[in-house]
């Protein structure tokens, strides 16, 4: 139902918690919610949505990587429906008004990136179709990019007057560097798999019907891995964007020394015993 809020599918098994974007009738559009007047968006709690979604991921101990994809073959997300947005615009115009803010456009959707980053797990965009604008986003926002032969980004803000309110002015510069975001974001050029990889914003591009298996498979090795020392790792990682060489080295090192037992067993597997190493329950 156009205006509808948008809500993911939930399917968690084998350590992974898989998510699903399904309004295929909308491209799987990210709508804040319905309206409860002539003018006026409702103020559905989108960000509280969010909120407690990404809690229960966060703290669910079964839960140990989070893929995010969209239904059907044609799109991961195509962002904000434009449609129902510019309804709501062009109603306020002839109304010969402004809505409070100045658009219909609410501060809380660009809450939910930052809910994302903050999850302290691995996470990883399947991304099947198109991702446009705000779906572009959630695509950068996740730690990893698998895409489809058949994915393509578009950060088309410029093209509706704005700018990139969800991510795409941090994370794109981060993936491509400052010259290449600002031209892909200024001309609104779409970005298709293979020059997506090309340029580092996808992991890797795979056959169409391959996406989703080749996604949970690395999901699955991550998962499978001594957890203590994946969550420490992405920490660092994210931690390096705002350090020095001399203080991430420093972090890294008081990971090692909290790391002690999955280290033993690594070792131990790899350099005496020629096993496999058993990082359950590490």
């Amino acid at each position: 139902m156009p205006g509808e809020m948008m809500k993911f599918e939930v399917e968690k098994k084998d350590n992974i918690a898989v998510l699903t974007i399904n309004r295929p009738e909308t491209l799987n559009a990210m709508t804040s919610g319905p309206r409860t007047g002539p003018y006026e968006r409702s103020r559905v709690d989108y960000d509280k949505y969010w909120r407690g979604l990404f809690q229960d991921l966060k703290y669910d101990p079964d839960v140990r990587v989070v893929v995010i994809t969209g239904a059907g073959d044609k799109s991961f997300s195509s962002g904000a429906d434009i449609k129902d947005w510019g309804a709501r615009e062009l109603e306020w115009k002839k109304a010969g008004r402004r809505p409070p803010k100045g658009t219909v456009i609410e501060e809380g959707t660009t809450q939910p990136f930052l809910f994302l980053r903050a999850l302290h797990k691995p996470s990883i965009a399947a991304v099947n179709g198109l991702a446009v604008g705000m779906g572009a986003d959630l695509a950068l926002a996740c730690d990893m990019r698998i895409a489809s032969e058949k994915a393509w980004f578009w950060w088309a803000y410029i093209l509706r007057g704005m700018v990139p309110m969800d991510g795409a002015c941090w994370l794109l510069p981060r993936l491509v560097g400052q010259a290449k975001a600002l031209q892909i974001l200024m001309t609104g050029q779409k970005v298709y798999a293979e020059e997506a990889l090309r340029l580092g914003i996808v992991n890797e591009v795979v056959p169409h019907e391959q996406l989703l298996d080749k996604t949970m498979e690395i999901a699955m090795q991550i998962a499978n891995g001594p957890w203590a020392a994946i969550q420490l790792l992405r920490y660092t990682v994210y931690c390096a964007e705002r350090q020095s060489f001399q203080e991430t080295l420093d972090l890294s090192m008081l990971c090692a020394n909290l790391e002690q037992e999955t280290i033993a067993e690594g070792m131990i597997a790899a350099g005496v015993e020629k096993r496999q190493a058993d990082f359950e329950d590490k």
